[in-house]
């Protein structure tokens, strides 16, 4: 099988798990963070839409470079690597105009209509069947060309297709983090998680 292939697989597989959170609307349960732990932030209990598609490229054998659970986050990046389509293949991840900005896995088209495998929609993995004018792109994730050098950005605005937004910051010095703390609780009044990138402490801040 393809990369892509063994990506549909991993999603389908999840699906028929019926992978849920646990507590339902926690964002966490045994493997939603076991899906958060592809990723490059530290802890758990922030949106997961991307996360699923992160471990499915990480299963298939092709893990994903860029490794950003915030779904705007991810395809700006992508979009700078080359990796977004205007003609996505089963598998590819696709980026949502939806809530604070939704990821999902590309099924198929059906007519007007994109069909897709996605984490964190009513607290589980499902597959959902959307317009394609809810899209904002497609991700190939054979396409593009990394840098040689990923940098993790300080912050990460990870987001649900219901709204719900969380900034989780990555930085490991809380003496270069107190600067920017005021600044993010400004702009993002609904509250924060702050998490060290070496996974030793968490704490939030509203």
């Amino acid at each position: 099988m393809t990369v892509n292939q063994r990506i549909v697989s991993f999603v389908k597989g999840e699906l028929a798990k019926g992978v849920h959170e646990v507590p339902m609307g926690s964002n966490r349960g045994p493997r939603v963070e076991w899906y958060q732990s592809h990723d490059f932030l530290a802890g758990g209990g922030y949106p997961w839409c991307v996360t699923v598609w992160l471990s499915a490229c990480a299963e298939a054998g092709a893990p994903f470079p860029y490794k950003s659970p915030g779904a705007y986050n991810l395809y700006d990046w992508c979009k700078k690597h080359g990796y977004v389509t205007s003609s996505p293949n089963v598998g590819d991840g696709v980026c949502f105009n939806l809530g604070a900005g939704h990821w999902a896995t590309f099924l198929r088209f059906e007519g007007n209509y994109v069909v897709t495998i996605d984490g964190n929609v009513g607290d589980r993995v499902q597959e959902c069947k959307r317009p394609r004018s809810v899209v904002r792109g497609y991700v190939n994730p054979a396409k593009g060309t990394p840098p040689a050098k990923v940098k993790v950005p300080l912050w990460v605005v990870t987001t649900s297709v219901n709204g719900h937004r969380q900034v989780v910051v990555t930085q490991r010095s809380w003496k270069r983090l107190a600067p920017i703390l005021k600044r993010l609780k400004k702009n993002h009044p609904e509250g924060f998680t702050v998490t060290r990138a070496d996974k030793v402490a968490k704490a939030s801040a509203n």
